[in-house]
This record gives C-alpha cells, structure tokens and sequence, in this order.
C-alpha cells in the first residue's frame, strides 16, 4: 500500500494486493435437493477463488466537510464460481431433466472506475449548515471465461450508484438514499437463455432523534 500527499488539500493512493475468497456453505456442501425431477446440487469440489487486485485513487479535498475522489481498479480472477443450470442431467443414475450446480471457470478480468462526492454544507451557515450529500458512481467492465464461453463476470453489474441526502442537527439524524444497480447474470443456461436479475432501484429513508 502506498500513500502519497501531492498538497494538504490533494492526497493519492495505490495498492496491489492478493485475495482468497471461499465458496458459500450451500455451495460447496454435499446435499442433494430433488422436487419434479429436478434438482439443487452441492459441489464439494469447488475451489476458492483467488485474485490480484489493482488499485488506484486520487482525493481531494477542497474544504474540511468536502472530498471529490476517483479511483480505478483491476482484477484478475482465477476459478470464479457460478451458478450452472445442466438439462437432462445423471445423479447416481437417476435421469433429471435438469440441474442447478455450482461450478469453477477458468479466469475474468474486471476493470473498473469509481467516482465520489461528499459534501457537507456546514459552510453556508444556518439553515443550510445541517444538510450533507454524498454521490458515487461506478462503471465496471467484465469479462469471464467458463472453460466453454465468454460472458460477463456473473453477479457484476456494469453500471452502480448511489446518492444520499442527510439532515443532521438539533437531535435529529437524518437520511434519505438512493442505490441502483444494473442487471447481471445470476445463472447460466445456455447462451441466449441465461437467468439475469433486473435492474434495481433501492430507496431507503431513516430518521433519528437524540433525547
């Protein structure tokens, strides 16, 4: 990890780094799930996934209650897992018409951009001195190989923001965000009749008061 201040005001960052992640617990467990002649597979030979990861990212922060950031990143992923759908799939000899199982791909390469705006506007003064916002968006591009086919990293959409508005004074804490999310793919098939889950747009609200 590597940090570097430019100016007080204008500070970078970079840092590569290995990760590990395991497989799910119902991933990888040996259990068997059959209803209509279909099934859910446990795969215990699953492997971890493993990554390098790239990171880049320079801050600045043009007051005490504000920073604008952006940051780029890249990852090379060996044996991602994903979800596969097999039809007319044999278990211990039984004929299914299709199963749901867990399986290794080769290796995906994510790129990515990050941008990022938090503002608190405690320099306006009253009664603007109790407003703060934050903003982030993320574009991410993916590519993975199965060992059969080239798709998108599964469960990674291209596309990721949020903004937020927030109320803080006089006891009450206050947000309001917003989060959305392209689609991805959730489950492969086959190609043309993959499962995606759709675009999403989240709202939350929370309200706080200290007595």
């Amino acid at each position: 990890n590597l940090s570097f201040d430019f100016k007080e005001d204008l500070q970078g960052r970079a840092s590569i780094y290995r990760s590990v992640v395991r497989p799910r617990v119902e991933e990888v467990a040996y259990r068997v799930v059959i209803e209509d002649n279909e099934a859910e597979l446990g795969n215990p030979d699953l492997d971890p996934f493993t990554a390098w990861n790239y990171d880049a990212s320079i801050a600045y922060y043009p007051t005490e209650l504000s920073v604008m950031s952006a940051g780029l990143f890249y990852k090379t992923i060996q044996d991602f897992i994903f979800l596969q759908t097999i039809e007319d799939y044999v278990f211990e000899g039984r004929q299914l018409d299709e199963a749901l199982i867990a399986l290794n791909g080769d290796t995906a390469d994510v790129f990515g951009i990050e941008l990022n705006y938090q503002q608190h506007f405690g320099f306006l003064g009253e009664p603007w001195d109790a407003f703060l916002i934050a903003v982030n968006y993320t574009y991410v591009d993916s590519e993975a190989n199965t060992g059969e086919r080239e798709i998108t990293l599964p469960k990674q959409s291209e596309n990721i923001a949020s903004f937020m508005i927030g109320y803080d004074k006089y006891g009450w804490d206050i947000r309001l965000a917003m989060k959305y999310r392209d689609d991805y793919i959730d489950e492969l098939v086959e190609e043309g009749y993959d499962r995606y889950t759709d675009a999403r747009t989240q709202w939350d609200l929370t309200v706080k008061y200290e007595f």
